[in-house]
């Protein structure tokens, strides 16, 4: 086991989400981000193609775990209730 903690990819500039969003848009050639790149879910929502730490800061389902109140998760600790075999047998 290796005792030192490296830094993975501290050898890499940090670049900021305009930054990214600059080079999407010049990768576009004009093209709208919206409707090029963003889907929709049958639930109605949107996935981006690029996610950043800014996006998931202050969700509250960060801060819990499946099976734990207030249950945001779902209310099991498992998966292992779920029968996958076809058919239910």
């Amino acid at each position: 086991m290796v005792e030192t903690k490296e830094k993975l990819f501290s050898d890499f500039k940090n670049i900021s989400t305009e930054e990214w969003m600059a080079k999407v848009n010049v990768d576009l050639k004009g093209a709208d981000y919206e409707k090029k790149l963003v889907w929709r879910t049958n639930e109605g929502f949107k996935v981006k193609p690029l996610h950043r730490k800014e996006d998931v800061d202050g969700m509250k389902t960060l801060d819990s775990l499946p099976g734990e109140f207030p249950f945001l998760r779902g209310n099991k600790r498992t998966w292992h209730h779920i029968d996958y075999t076809v058919g239910g047998q």
